[in-house]
């Protein structure tokens, strides 16, 4: 893997980790040891591409759902927007690379880290063109340390390498820490690029209404060929989740152990007749990210923020009759996953995968739980990632382990924390485990040493994930003057614990603040009011956009306008101009007898 990828992730890394305070980090993701010459790259977590939602401020409105929804990257995303004409001024090409420029200083300053679009084609004719751009816009951002590598095309064929080969040798000389890279849905393409990516990009999205399938995910490139798997992947059906695995595992057999990083399915697409895909239920939006976790993911992304929310960034309701939005779903595996991202990072796919493992009682083909392992790099720990593969009831199993196996290791969970409870048969330990419908976990089996270094650090994951939340909501408090003097202290005491790496007690003390900030917000009448008002305008103006968007034009416009101004601080100007709009709405609802959202506590940020 070239040197200059991984210079480029420990720069980042590091500012990120020196400025917890400061810069809204999602948890960055290091090696076990305080080597800072041995960082790796982050464990990524986040959306494939970005949605303009205008009335939720765009970009940043973005930013800041994702930061809340602990996600910390963004693939394919911001974008090098325009094809610039070679006869054009030069002021053109400015101008988009300015914009590009600008948009990546936001997500640093959220810490997101971006893969940023270039946009390139197939065309040789126009291949001159294209590379000269991503030149430009290389020159401008060789030094943007958010910048994890270079998105050239999306889902290229094998016969674009050649052309994807010139991008790579123009960022090796014009911007030495920055790589390229595209996204596969074809194992040929997976396996042509390969050698040439320091990180392999893939999308799989197995979820359709009928069980032919035609296309979905990687059954196109691989049915009836040299690299068909078994049943031609006959089970990207209607509960085809179990197929991210199965794409996982041949992606390493093509590739080798290449950090992969996939892309997973939101989606819906066409009406269940004439075209392929159906949006995933919670379960199987679960099971889908703990399959590729026990496939060796390193990286996880969605595609995309247009299914999840509507235009004021409202959790979508699920088209299939949940009570769980998949957004919020999302944001609770990304707490549990940031967090993880040191221990994941450093873990590979061990072989044999499943041999350590029997269950009780033995579930149908398919069905029930099961247990992959992965192995730590270059340290006597391994891991067990159990996922439960039925989305529609809670199963429960033990886990046989060899006593040769565990020897004198502890098993830890790394969600509690806690040691694990085992029963002792002959010649093995049986470790009980429950599941929700598609629900996952990770144990740790390590020495005692070990096993306290992995427990460290997903408490400094933990600390930096959301302390950067609460500073953003500080930000947002100290720029609106809200009184914090009764936070001082515990901001102090979290710093102090966390600079003393007491992560147990800072994780606590950053809890405690987050609550006392909370009570500083409803103290402030203001801000309180101001808040609930717009949050209250955010959901009902998404019903009458829906009804009528023509005529809530102007009303939409005014409420991003006082969004804007909430944001920068004003709320106590604002106030009645935030009243008189509730009041115009309220008088709209009532004259077309729209009934209103259930919810009136719906977040704004």
């Amino acid at each position: 893997m070239p040197t200059s990828f991984y210079d480029a992730r420990a720069a980042l890394c590091l500012i990120l980790c020196t400025s917890l305070i400061t810069v809204c980090a999602p948890g960055t993701a290091q090696t076990l040891t305080e080597d800072a010459e041995a960082v790796q790259m982050p464990f990524t977590f986040g959306l494939w591409g970005w949605d303009a939602h205008p009335v939720n401020l765009g970009l940043e409105g973005l930013l800041r759902d994702m930061r809340r929804h602990n996600m910390n990257c963004l693939v394919a995303s911001p974008r090098l927007y325009g094809a610039f004409d070679p006869g054009a001024a030069e002021a053109t090409a400015e101008k988009h690379v300015a914009r590009l420029k600008d948009e990546v200083a936001l997500c640093a300053r959220y810490g997101v880290y971006v893969l940023p679009y270039v946009g390139a084609t197939a065309d040789e004719k126009s291949l001159k063109v294209t590379l000269d751009d991503a030149r430009h816009a290389a020159e401008a951002l060789k030094n943007a340390p958010n910048i994890l590598a270079w998105y050239i095309r999306d889902e290229p064929p094998p016969e674009f390498l050649p052309s994807f080969l010139e991008y790579s040798s123009m960022l090796e000389q014009v911007a030495p820490r920055q790589s390229a890279l595209c996204l596969f849905y074809r194992p040929d393409s997976a396996a042509a690029f390969a050698a040439h990516q320091p990180v392999l990009l893939t999308d799989c999205y197995p979820i359709g209404y009928m069980h032919d399938g035609t296309s979905i995910g990687p059954h196109f490139a691989v049915k009836g060929g040299p690299l068909a798997m078994a049943d031609n992947l006959g089970r990207f059906s209607t509960w085809g989740t179990r197929g991210i695995l199965e794409w996982m595992d041949l992606c390493r057999s093509l590739t080798g152990e290449h950090p992969h990083w996939i892309t997973l399915q939101v989606f819906e697409s066409g009406d269940g007749r004439n075209v392929r895909w159906r949006q995933p239920t919670v379960p199987e939006l679960r099971l889908q990210t703990w399959l590729a976790i026990a496939g060796g993911a390193k990286g996880i992304n969605y595609f995309r923020y247009s299914y999840l929310t509507d235009e004021f960034g409202n959790p979508r309701p699920s088209m299939h009759g949940e009570e769980t939005p998949l957004w919020d779903e999302i944001a609770r595996l990304g707490a549990q996953l940031i967090p993880l991202g040191a221990v994941l990072v450093n873990a590979e796919v061990a072989a044999p995968a499943v041999s350590i493992a029997t269950w009780r009682p033995t579930p149908a083909p398919g069905l029930g739980i099961e247990v992959r392992r992965l192995r730590a790099r270059s340290r006597d720990v391994d891991y067990l990632v159990a996922f439960n593969n039925d989305v529609l009831i809670r199963n429960t199993a033990d886990i046989s382990l060899s006593q040769a196996f565990v020897r004198e290791r502890r098993i830890v969970d790394l969600e509690t924390l806690a040691a694990c409870s085992t029963e002792r048969r002959t010649g093995a330990l049986l470790l009980p485990v429950a599941l929700p419908p598609g629900g996952g976990k990770l144990f740790c089996i390590a020495p005692e040493e070990e096993a306290r270094r992995d427990i460290e650090a997903i408490l400094k994951g933990r600390c930096a994930n959301e302390s950067g939340i609460l500073e953003l909501d500080i930000r947002l408090a100290e720029e609106s003057a809200v009184d914090l003097s009764s936070l001082a202290e515990l901001r102090a005491s979290y710093r102090a614990t966390m600079h003393s790496r007491d992560y147990a007690d800072a994780l606590r003390s950053i809890r405690a603040c987050a609550q006392e900030l909370e009570d500083a917000f409803e103290r402030d009448v203001p801000f309180r009011t101001v808040r609930e008002n717009l949050a209250w305008l955010r959901g009902r103006l998404a019903l009458l956009g829906n009804e009528a968007p023509e005529r809530h034009a102007a009303l939409n416009a005014q409420y991003r306008e006082l969004l804007a101004a909430f944001h920068e601080g004003n709320a106590p100007a604002i106030t009645g101009k935030v009243q008189e709009l509730r009041q115009v709405v309220e008088q709209e609802l009532e004259s077309r007898q729209t009934t209103p959202m259930a919810s009136d506590s719906i977040p704004i940020d």
